[in-house]
């Protein structure tokens, strides 16, 4: 079991403490970095606990951000995995491995190592997420797949972008600025796994795990993951996903349509694509206002308050007559 966050979040370093942490800001870096999340030595907190000021970062749950690569590629994950089948001599470990080498080199050893169902779990969150609820969210997408012995999900890969951290309808403009810029770095991120791939089974001593990727988008998650396909070139896109679930997606009615360019190419990316909507989420009214408002501009939106306002003055008249 391992669960990682993936965040172009800003990088600070808290006041007493010595080791990197995911920032709150909503700013964010061109580049994901990545870090494991720990734990084994995890408790649940305690309602007083959660009450505290101090209940944030590595107080809600404990990480450990991977360092950085000493060189791009992956040709030392193949020197790692052939010198611990002993086919050939190398005094790389995995110690040596940073970001994505080493991302992709502990995944692939843990799915390779059962013959089980072992599958791995991406999910995009999506609007008025700050790190915070982000950790909070891992913790409760632990619980729901990982820990129940129905799921075949053994990992999990949590997308973190900056979202705001308050729900104001004026603030989803921002963070569909943040999503859009996202979305760029999920798709280098995507072209690094095809990579990975290419390199790793180029060598016919390592063979593919046969284990699943799913795939899950949240609400303004949907633009990250939107962001990334119009990115792509349908020529190099691989089918490295089993299953795409859009949830809520806060997107237009055609996406798939070949002229948006986008989510038309999922089918080149994943086996099956699911859509589950809610029609009381208070997000997505908040993202139809938003389109309305560019759409027709501040008079028409004024106008359009001021009708549905008449109407409810006619209709409560109307009401008041018929109780006389």
């Amino acid at each position: 079991m391992a669960v990682y966050i993936l965040s172009n979040r800003k990088i600070i370093r808290h006041k007493n403490e010595t080791i990197d942490s995911f920032s709150n800001d909503e700013y964010s870096i061109p580049n994901f970095r990545i870090a494991k999340c720990d734990f084994d030595n995890y408790t649940e907190p305690t309602a007083q606990a959660k009450k505290k000021k101090d209940y944030t970062n590595r107080n809600i749950l404990n990480y450990q951000l991977f360092s950085e690569p000493e060189k791009q590629g992956y040709e030392d994950v193949l020197e790692v995995l052939l010198s611990e089948k002993k086919i050939k001599k190398s005094k790389l470990t995995a110690n040596n491995l940073g970001g994505t080498q080493r991302l992709f080199y502990e995944l692939y050893k843990n799915m390779s190592s059962t013959k089980s169902r072992s599958d791995v779990l991406i999910f995009i969150h999506g609007y008025a997420y700050d790190f915070d609820d982000e950790l909070e969210a891992i913790i409760d997408l632990k619980k729901l797949f990982i820990d129940s012995p129905e799921s075949p999900v053994e990992h999990i890969l949590f997308v973190s972008w900056p979202a705001s951290s308050s729900i104001v309808p004026l603030t989803y403009f921002d963070d569909k600025a943040s999503s859009i810029n996202s979305g760029t770095s999920l798709m280098r991120l995507f072209y690094f796994y095809t990579q990975f791939l290419k390199d790793i089974f180029s060598n016919r001593d390592l063979a593919p795990c046969n284990q699943r990727i799913h795939l899950m988008a949240h609400s303004l998650g949907n633009r990250v993951l939107q962001s990334m396909l119009y990115s792509l070139k349908s020529e190099n896109i691989l089918r490295v996903i089993d299953q795409v679930l859009l949830l809520n997606a806060d997107v237009t009615y055609k996406v798939f349509e070949d002229s948006e360019d986008s989510f038309n190419k999922l089918p080149l990316l994943a086996n099956r694509i699911s859509i589950y909507l809610n029609r009381k989420d208070a997000v997505l009214g908040i993202s139809q206002f938003t389109k309305i408002f560019l759409r027709q501009g501040w008079e028409n939106m004024v106008q359009v308050i001021f009708r549905n306002l008449r109407i409810l003055f006619l209709s409560s008249t109307v009401l008041l007559l018929k109780m006389i």
